[in-house]
């Protein structure tokens, strides 16, 4: 079975988490000008982390560990858990080795794949999706151009900063 297929049954089985983060955003269509597969898409390889986020429940958490993915609650994520942030959970796919061929792969090949289960899943999509491409790429995509110069812990502070502020707006 080929990598997509073991990821794509990965996630069947998890309830089809919704796809977020670089991934999601570099699909969405031109706003004003900017668009995110020009601004984002480009910098996506096929070995670019996949973000998924879902409704946090203690029978997820129990299926995400039991299915081989490391947990990571909100207090060891540190600056990169926003408010809504339960746990992130992270499975790295290594290619099918090829016994046959004695086939070796690098890093490169590897592809990691994030959940991100959530207090309020609801409010985390409806922000989500209000978000435009060019804000995500100014204020809250780690490699935008605005946080080159950072260190990577001010970078994740700034994002959650913003994310809870994004939070607030939408219940206000």
């Amino acid at each position: 079975m080929k990598t997509a297929e073991i990821i794509a049954r990965d996630l069947k089985n998890l309830g089809h988490p919704q796809l977020f983060g670089s991934r999601a955003m570099s699909t969405r269509e031109v706003i004003r000008g900017f668009d995110p597969s020009l601004q984002i898409g480009t910098q996506i390889s096929a070995t670019t982390d996949w973000d998924f986020s879902q409704q946090h429940s203690e029978l997820l958490h129990s299926y995400l560990i039991d299915s081989g993915f490391t947990s990571y609650s909100k207090e060891e994520l540190g600056a990169y858990a926003d408010d809504l942030t339960a746990g992130v959970y992270i499975k790295e796919y290594h290619p099918p080795f090829d016994w046959k061929h004695l086939t070796i792969y690098s890093s490169d090949e590897v592809v990691t794949v994030n959940i991100v289960l959530h207090t309020d899943e609801a409010l985390f999509r409806r922000v989500w999706s209000s978000i435009t491409p060019e804000f995500y790429y100014k204020y809250l995509w780690k490699r935008s151009p605005r946080y080159k110069l950072l260190e990577s812990s001010e970078t994740k502070e700034r994002i959650r900063e913003v994310m809870n502020q994004l939070y607030r707006a939408a219940n206000a």
